[in-house]
């Protein structure tokens, strides 16, 4: 069976949560209850005066609004908790979701410090064997975590830390990195060992596919929040970021194909990109050459990727690119120009197959593929005919003839 996206988001369940993240939610719930002593409590010692007549008290309007603040404030932060602890996927993953603009921006300069450290880093390991760095970056990170809002998740910690050496690669710098490719899959490997010790994922060699991708989203989500989002450059290296940890990182280890087959029920294999999305082939691209030009890519646009990585059950020699007429560049499967259909709008959406007969998923299975080039050589033969000096009733037997040959095929 064809493996589904891995992007795909992990049912959510009753998992079991880490000892590192239980302890972490019984000391905020025991700090939650002393701030409600103090900050309720207190309150009402100090402005509850007792007036002349003991059986009546007057109460402090503004004192008053005060305390409900402070309990609003008190009951976002058990939310928080709360959802940290409920919202939990497979094997322990948190799903992120955006900080506060302070928060985020904590972060980011995390990141931005350990892109400095990098710079003058001399090669030298601390005294317990951490990467000077990396030890300065959850120092850091740490530090971020103010109270009343949960802590910093392993997972956002650890994305914090591979923005920051993905943007030691591939920002410009003073001293400039020799072996990017190397430098990357270092960071990778960083990040595993990251992943492994603080948030104790599994220590094995082939992670999940979905790990690598999450980092990537997690990485992209804190670097655009905050007051990154106001500013054009930042947001621009923060995609940056997120594309080189997609295609270079992730890729690179085989976990984030951006081509590889899915599964449909009534069609069999199919192609899709790195995001789900069906790819199609032109039965009218029988020469290698593509014959949607004009118009018809407003329909079918053309699907390309520089850096191509696929998936296990597809063999790289298969696929090639070409240069099309109009300069642009398209990838091609077995000498086939490949397309998207804007129709289909979501993962699974296959609308454009079989379209007028001349229009196919693009996959191992081309039996119906070769049957439409063959109908359209046979119009075209039949075409030819009736412009000679054959008799129409003749060109409709040759017409007939093909067609059953190509039934056969």
């Amino acid at each position: 069976m064809i493996k589904k996206k891995s992007s795909t988001k992990a049912k959510k369940g009753n998992v079991k949560m880490s000892e590192s993240n239980m302890h972490h939610m019984h000391a905020w719930l025991f700090a939650l209850a002393v701030i409600t002593v103090l900050a309720v409590g207190v309150p009402v010692m100090l402005w509850a005066q007792q007036n002349e007549a003991p059986s009546r008290v007057s109460v402090d309007a503004g004192a008053m609004s005060h305390l409900q603040m402070k309990i609003g404030e008190l009951q976002k932060a058990l939310d928080d908790v709360l959802a940290s602890k409920m919202d939990m996927g497979e094997a322990g993953m948190a799903y992120v979701s955006r900080p506060d603009d302070a928060r985020a921006d904590c972060l980011n300069q995390c990141r931005m410090e350990q892109v400095k450290c990098m710079e003058g880093y001399n090669g030298e390991m601390t005294e317990n064997g951490l990467h000077p760095c990396l030890s300065s970056a959850s120092e850091c990170i740490t530090a971020c975590n103010d109270a009343p809002r949960a802590p910093v998740s392993c997972q956002d910690r650890c994305a914090v830390a591979l923005g920051g050496c993905v943007q030691r690669v591939v920002a410009p710098h003073d001293v400039a990195v020799a072996d990017e490719q190397a430098a990357l899959d270092e960071c990778r490997l960083k990040n595993v060992d990251c992943l492994q010790s603080a948030c104790r994922m599994p220590e094995d060699a082939s992670m999940p596919d979905s790990y690598c991708a999450d980092q990537c989203r997690r990485m992209h989500i804190i670097c655009s929040t905050g007051s990154s989002q106001y500013d054009e450059n930042a947001m621009a290296l923060c995609t940056r970021l997120k594309q080189t940890c997609e295609q270079r990182l992730c890729a690179r280890v085989g976990l984030l194909p951006n081509v590889e087959l899915m599964e449909n029920e009534q069609y069999g294999s199919y192609l899709v990109d790195g995001n789900g999305m069906a790819l199609y082939t032109f039965a009218k691209d029988a020469k290698g050459e593509s014959a949607c030009t004009g118009g018809c890519l407003d329909k079918w646009p053309v699907f390309y990727q520089e850096d191509l990585w696929v998936g296990p059950d597809l063999n790289r020699e298969h696929f090639g690119s070409m240069m099309r007429e109009d300069g642009e560049m398209q990838i091609t499967y077995k000498g086939w120009p490949l397309y998207y259909y804007v129709d289909d709008m979501v993962l699974g959406d296959v609308k454009g197959h079989m379209l007028n007969d001349v229009w196919f998923l693009a996959g191992p299975d081309t039996e119906m593929l070769n049957r439409a080039v063959c109908d359209e050589a046979c119009e075209q033969e039949y075409e030819e005919c009736k412009r000679s000096d054959e008799m129409p009733y003749a060109c409709q037997q040759q017409l007939e003839s093909c067609r059953s040959n190509c039934i056969e095929l």
